[in-house]
């Protein structure tokens, strides 16, 4: 009768256990741990500290404020701290994570799309830039540049597709103003190594 009282506890701790052990080697696995955030030395020109990521195969200078939130081996979020979590304002993929933006309808202005489907801003150019979809050369690499407008988040976000392989997506948050400033920062300093 007595093994029978112990059982029943068992049963119920086991699967929980279980679960918090799985939980925990697939955040562990997920993550990448080949990426770091270098800051200036004391003796150093001052400025923001350098991202590099091994598994994406880029490096750039982290404007102020800004902190990782996630990263894997096909996507980099950052974001600014906020009270609870994050704002999420970059998000940087690679590969099978890079949308397919050619169905996407144009947009005039600030001018929301209606429907849930985002659209690309026509006439509304950004930080420098003097066409609707601008090609650009960052680092070594060709990319396009572009604005579209989400009306589930109504929000602005710059769009930068780099072109080849592999293929890379970096998509700021931009409504607000300044945060194109910091897009540019990162873009400036971008620079790839798995090429």
């Amino acid at each position: 009768m007595k093994l029978r009282g112990l059982i029943s506890p068992f049963f119920l701790i086991a699967p929980i256990a279980l679960l918090f052990v799985s939980g925990f080697l697939f955040y562990i696995n997920g993550r990448v741990h080949n990426a770091k955030v270098v800051y200036p030395s004391q003796g150093a020109a001052q400025g923001n500290p350098v991202y590099s990521n091994d598994s994406l195969g880029i490096k750039f200078r982290l404007p102020g404020g800004l902190e990782v939130i996630e990263e894997n081996d096909s996507t980099l979020r950052i974001g600014m701290p906020a009270n609870p979590g994050y704002i999420e304002y970059l998000t940087i993929s690679k590969d099978g994570k890079v949308r397919n933006y050619r169905s996407y309808e144009f947009c005039w202005g600030k001018e929301y799309p209606t429907s849930d489907k985002p659209c690309i801003f026509e006439g509304n150019f950004g930080w420098g830039q003097e066409s609707t979809i601008e090609d650009r050369i960052i680092d070594t690499r060709t990319a396009k540049s572009f604005y579209i407008a989400e009306a589930l988040s109504h929000g602005d976000f710059h769009i930068v597709l780099f072109e080849g392989q592999p293929v890379y997506e970096f998509k700021m948050y931009v409504s607000g103003g300044g945060l194109d400033k910091n897009f540019e920062e990162i873009l400036s300093s971008l620079e790839f190594y798995l090429d």
